[in-house]
């Protein structure tokens, strides 16, 4: 029921190897989440590959940042989606330029827009609204909200512990060059992105629990594989 989880390839923001993300969220009683690291999908084939010797079901995204401000989480659906997205960051990388503030539409991407960025118009096929647990007391009074059954929940999963949070601001101060004093709260995240057992989380969204059906559905629906057992390189004419 995760499905904004970052692993050390979130460069200087995340820590935990995929293996080791793995290993906390089965501990944790999910049996599926989604990895999404920001701006990246180097974690992507390591964690699936890793994923099927642990009887674990992964989707597979990405998490499109500005710097650290979240835009959108991009969540493949299929193969066809997996390419989708890679080209689209790879088109965003080399541009140079901001991220955009609306997804691009496709039939093969789930794409989640955080509740604080949620577009001024309905959404189209394959749009979501993300909610944190933080977010549950201000949706009570919101009146601009789509319909239910477009509500997932995008509790970030980034440390598996308050140390694993005192390391990953350790981390934004290298990566901004500057002394961890310096830093303000807009340059790191919350401990909020600590994982949370399932019993707990479940708890937590009580109060709205077609969040997590609504979660759990979507996670059912993305399905990317590749053939791990054959292991031969395909492509050695050239590696340009």
């Amino acid at each position: 029921m995760y499905i904004n989880t970052h692993s050390q390839f979130s460069l200087k923001y995340g820590l935990m190897s995929p293996n080791d993300l793995l290993d906390i969220m089965k501990s944790k009683g999910y049996q599926s989440f989604a990895v999404t690291d920001i701006n990246a999908t180097s974690c992507c084939l390591d964690i699936l590959r890793l994923a099927e010797q642990k009887d674990l079901n992964v989707a597979i995204g990405i998490d499109f940042r500005n710097g650290i401000e979240q835009q959108y989480v991009g969540i493949a659906l299929n193969n066809d989606g997996f390419r989708e997205l890679n080209s689209y960051l790879s088109e965003r990388l080399l541009s140079k330029e901001p991220l955009p503030v609306e997804a691009p539409s496709s039939k093969n991407i789930a794409f989640i827009y955080p509740y604080n960025k949620k577009p001024n118009r309905p959404l189209r096929p394959h749009e979501y609204i993300g909610v944190k647990l933080s977010d549950l007391n201000k949706i009570i009074f919101d009146t601009t909200m789509p319909p239910e059954h477009r509500w997932v929940s995008l509790q970030p999963a980034t440390f598996r512990n308050k140390n694993d949070h005192n390391t990953h601001i350790l981390l934004r101060a290298i990566g901004l060059n500057t002394l961890y004093t310096k830093l303000t709260a807009k340059d790191t995240a919350t401990d909020e992105g600590i994982i949370i057992n399932k019993k707990k989380l479940i708890h937590d969204f009580d109060r709205y629990p077609f969040v997590l059906h609504n979660t759990c559905t979507l996670l059912e629906r993305c399905k990317v594989t590749f053939d791990f057992k054959n292991t031969k390189t395909k492509n050695q004419k050239t590696f340009t």
